[in-house]
């Protein structure tokens, strides 16, 4: 039985940039970075696959060279010791899987390739989806946890590949295969695969694909793992490091609601400013017939511009 580790769940990053991993590891997690040599034609996986708790899986592009998409036997692998052949079992033990189905390639062979070597990976294809539907979740529902990474607002706009994920096995509860985003066709756009103790998050591409990241390691993986209880004991101590920076924070906060609220005064007096501005104009009356002369005089120039165009036409002119 896998177990995950209580108090810092060990994570792989997959394709991701450096920034992100540098800021993890800021945030405390236990994290590692490699890549499948897809993006860089260089494989570099930086430990074995079943030593990490979470793997995340983030490519930008395919890499080509002068006759197109370079083929699988141009990646050099330069960590041959550790090997992916072991990433199925791990997830069927309890490991999670992430990935974000971004379009990498325009070749839908070369898309999948990109992806094909994930364990229960569905078939990608491509579409144009400008109107993509997350489902909704409510707080009973038994994948309840996935909410926070669940909004068609996060979805980069069109979405362009579908999945054909395997149907749900209905002897299994709860469901093993639940579609998390459809397009108005239906079809499944996003989804949460469900493997023996394990799990595959298949996502569309989203705005910020490290924002979701974020998200998904801060308010999914605790619920997920229920993390959350485990650890209220830990939580009733607060280290030095910790009263300083929520001392940081709270004094953060107050700032900005002390400018929130002279912001909320400041468009106040502006809006005050202009009516006052408007009722004294109204008042004047020789203002008053100023601006109606203004008025006039606009509308005979847009007038006289008209007949300008109309006797062109008629002469034959080109009007630009």
């Amino acid at each position: 039985m896998f177990s995950l580790n209580i108090m810092t769940p060990s994570i792989l990053l997959l394709d991701c940039s450096s920034g992100l991993t540098e800021k993890l590891k800021r945030q405390g997690f236990e994290v590692a970075s490699g890549s499948i040599g897809f993006c860089s034609r260089i494989r570099h996986l930086p430990c074995q696959v079943y030593e990490k708790d979470i793997i995340i899986y983030n490519p930008s592009s395919f890499a080509s060279n002068k006759d197109g998409y370079i083929a699988i036997g141009e990646i050099q692998d330069i960590a041959p010791e550790y090997s992916l052949t072991h990433l199925q079992n791990h997830i069927l033990r309890g490991a999670t899987f992430v990935t974000f189905v971004n379009h990498v390639a325009k070749d839908v062979g070369k898309q999948n390739e990109a992806y094909n070597w994930i364990p229960f990976m569905p078939e990608i294809k491509f579409t144009k989806d400008h109107q993509p539907i997350a489902i909704r979740i409510d707080t009973d529902y038994d994948h309840d946890f996935l909410a926070p990474i669940i909004s068609q607002s996060n979805l980069k706009i069109p979405v362009l590949q579908k999945i054909y994920p395997p149907e749900p096995n209905r002897r299994v509860y709860p469901k093993d295969v639940v579609p998390l985003f459809f397009n108005l066709n239906y079809e499944i756009l996003g989804v949460f695969i469900k493997r023996g103790e394990g799990s595959l998050i298949i996502l569309p591409e989203c705005q910020s694909n490290e924002e979701i990241i974020n998200i998904f390691l801060h308010r999914v993986i605790p619920q997920m793992y229920k993390l959350e209880t485990q650890i209220n004991l830990i939580d009733k101590f607060s280290s030095p490091e910790e009263i300083t920076t929520q001392k940081e924070i709270k004094k953060i906060e107050d700032n900005i609601k002390e400018l929130d609220e002279a912001l909320g005064a400041a468009k106040e007096g502006f809006t005050s400013a202009r009516l006052n501005k408007i009722q004294t104009i109204k008042k004047d009356e020789t203002a008053t017939l100023i601006l109606n002369y203004y008025d006039l005089a606009t509308q005979q120039d847009e007038k006289s511009g008209d007949t300008i165009l109309n006797y062109r036409d008629q002469r034959g002119d080109v009007v630009k």
